[in-house]
């Protein structure tokens, strides 16, 4: 809420905060509208967990070339480089990048690196004690 200072648009120039109508669109402002005109703060609280619950639940279309890319980097073993991933969704390499890091937050490379150790964590936590020379040679890792 903006003070006498009109605090909302200099939080609004800082680099380090996004407004959420950036991110979610006009759903942001319907959102904030309907919190506003509750009075408490419990039933507050309560819309805003219900608004968010049912955000999580809502299927999300993605882009052609994310989608290929997320079950490609997904799949159990899944080494599908960005260039050949960006061929077949018929995209410059630059592009697959631009458009994955848009609707993702992660480029494709690190994406794929977070999904590939999450992979190693499961297995070592899934089996005691860890083969840690076959875990290496199972997902990649080799320096």
């Amino acid at each position: 809420m903006a003070d006498s200072s009109g605090s909302d648009s200099q939080d609004a120039q800082r680099p380090d905060r996004i407004d959420l109508e950036a991110i979610w669109g006009r759903t942001a402002s319907e959102m904030r509208e309907q919190l506003s005109e509750i009075a408490s703060p419990a039933r507050r609280l309560l819309l805003l967990e219900k608004l968010l619950i049912s955000r999580l639940l809502c299927p999300r279309e993605h882009h052609s070339a994310v989608s290929l890319a997320l079950d490609r980097f997904t799949q159990a073993g899944g080494r599908t480089r960005t260039r050949e991933l960006a061929r077949q969704a018929s995209l410059s390499q630059k592009r697959f990048i631009d458009v994955f890091q848009s609707e993702v937050g992660l480029p494709p490379k690190l994406f794929h690196r977070v999904v590939r150790f999450q992979r190693v964590l499961i297995t070592v936590h899934s089996s005691s004690p860890p083969d840690w020379t076959q875990l290496a040679l199972d997902y990649g890792y080799f320096d």
